[in-house]
C-alpha cells in the first residue's frame, strides 16, 4: 500500500490543474469523509453486508483501484482538527489547528479549488455541515480562525464559486435567525450575481426540480446550521441527501467546457463519532458512499477525463471493532435504531445526566 502525505495529494493536484498540464483531468471530485477513518468505513461495510445478506458487498470508497495512507496532523500538534486537516488536504501545507488555508506565519495559501478557478473550470462545494464549516472553508476562504464563519461567508460571496449546497444559512441571512451582526443579507448578494438561490428546507423540492440546460450558478442552504444526520433525514426526507446534492452539482457544472472541480464533504460522520453514536456513524458513512457512487457513475461515462479522490481528514472517536470469540461486533443490535443521539435523543432525555 502506498503511503501518501496530504502535501503530495494537494501539491500533485495543484500541479496537474496548472494551465499548461496536458494530461490534467477535466472533471475532479475531491470527496472528504470528515472524521472517517478505516474503522468507520469497515463497520459501515460490515453493516451493509449483514443487512443485505451478502458478504461480498463493498462500499464504493473501499473499492477504489488505488489506496494509500495519509497523515494530516497539524503543524502545532499531532491531534489535528478539521481546519488544519482540511488545509493540508486543500493546499498541501500543514498549519496550526483552527486556521483556514493560511500557514502558521499567516500567509494565505492557494487551494486546489483556487487552481481550478484559475484554469477556468467550474467549481462547487457540497457538504452536510454548515457551508462555512472548517473543511469546505479551507478550499475557498482564508482566515486565521475557523470560528469566523461570517467572514468566511463573505469570502464565499466574493469567490464566484459556481455551486454551493449545504447548511448554515444563518451566516448568510439577516434578521431573525441570523448570526450576522452587520445586517448584511448575502443571499441577496448571490441573487444579484445571478445565482439561483434555495434557502430553507421548504426550498428542497424546488432545488431537486431545478434542471439547468446551460451553465448556471446555484446557492442552496437548507438548514440554519448543519443538515440532519442521515438517520434522521430518512424519516421525513425534507432535505436532500448528500448524493442528491452531488448529482445536482454534476448536472449544473457539467456544461462548463473547461470541466469542473467539486469538493464533496460527508461532514457529519465526524459529529456522530464525537457522540460515540455507532448507528449514526454508519448511516452517514453510507450516505457519503452514495455520493461517491454518484461520482463513479459520472466517471463511467467520462473515464479518460475524470479524477475521483476520496479521503478522510482524520478519524474521530477512537472507534475500534471487536474481533475473535470474546470481542465481536453485534451489528444486528443496530437494526432498529432510527434516531441520532446528538440531534434527537439528547433533547428528550430526562434521566440523571450526572450519573450517565
Amino acid at each position: 500500500m502506498s503511503i501518501l502525505k496530504p502535501t503530495l495529494i494537494a501539491s500533485s493536484l495543484l500541479l496537474s490543474l496548472g494551465a499548461h498540464a496536458a494530461d490534467a483531468p477535466k472533471y475532479v471530485f475531491f470527496m472528504i469523509g470528515d472524521g472517517m477513518g478505516t474503522a468507520q468505513r469497515q463497520i459501515s461495510e460490515y453493516y451493509l453486508q449483514q443487512q443485505n445478506g451478502d458478504e461480498t458487498q463493498r462500499l464504493a470508497i473501499n473499492a477504489m483501484p488505488v489506496a494509500g495512507i495519509i497523515t494530516t496532523h497539524s503543524a502545532n500538534t499531532l491531534v489535528t482538527d478539521s481546519a488544519a486537516a482540511g488545509t493540508a488536504l486543500a493546499t498541501g501545507v500543514k498549519t496550526d489547528n483552527g486556521v483556514i488555508a493560511m500557514d502558521p506565519e499567516g500567509h494565505k495559501l492557494r487551494s486546489t479549488l483556487d487552481a481550478a478557478k484559475d484554469k477556468g473550470m467550474a467549481t462547487g462545494i457540497v457538504t452536510t455541515t454548515r457551508l462555512t464549516h472548517a473543511t469546505p472553508a479551507t478550499f475557498v476562504a482564508k482566515n486565521i480562525s475557523r470560528d469566523n464563519e461570517n467572514e468566511i461567508a463573505n469570502d464565499y460571496l466574493a469567490s464566484n464559486v459556481d455551486f454551493f449546497a449545504g447548511g448554515g444559512y444563518r451566516h448568510f441571512i439577516n434578521g431573525e435567525g441570523s448570526k450576522r451582526k452587520d445586517g448584511k443579507n448575502l443571499v441577496d448578494g448571490f441573487k444579484q450575481k445571478g445565482y439561483h438561490t434555495f434557502i430553507g428546507a421548504d426550498s428542497s423540492a424546488d432545488f431537486l426540480a431545478f434542471h439547468p440546460t446551460n451553465s448556471q450558478k446555484v446557492f442552496a442552504s437548507f438548514a440554519s446550521s448543519h443538515l440532519p444526520y442521515e438517520i434522521d433525514r430518512k424519516k421525513d426526507l425534507n432535505t436532500p441527501s448528500l448524493a442528491q446534492m452531488t448529482s445536482k452539482a454534476i448536472e449544473t457544472l457539467k456544461y462548463d467546457p473547461d470541466g469542473f472541480f467539486m469538493l464533496v464533504e460527508g461532514g457529519r460522520i465526524d459529529h456522530a463519532a464525537h457522540a460515540n453514536d455507532v448507528s449514526t456513524v454508519i448511516q452517514d458513512t453510507i450516505a457519503f458512499d452514495q455520493a461517491v457512487k454518484a461520482a463513479v457513475d459520472f466517471y463511467e461515462h467520462h473515464k479518460d477525463e475524470t479524477l475521483i479522490i476520496v479521503a478522510g481528514d482524520h478519524e474521530t472517536g477512537g472507534m475500534g471493532l471487536g474481533l475473535g470469540e470474546n470481542y465481536f461486533v453485534q451489528l444486528d443490535k443496530l437494526k432498529g435504531v432510527d434516531e441520532s443521539i446528538e440531534d434527537k435523543l439528547q433533547g428528550v432525555y430526562k434521566g440523571d445526566r450526572k450519573a450517565s
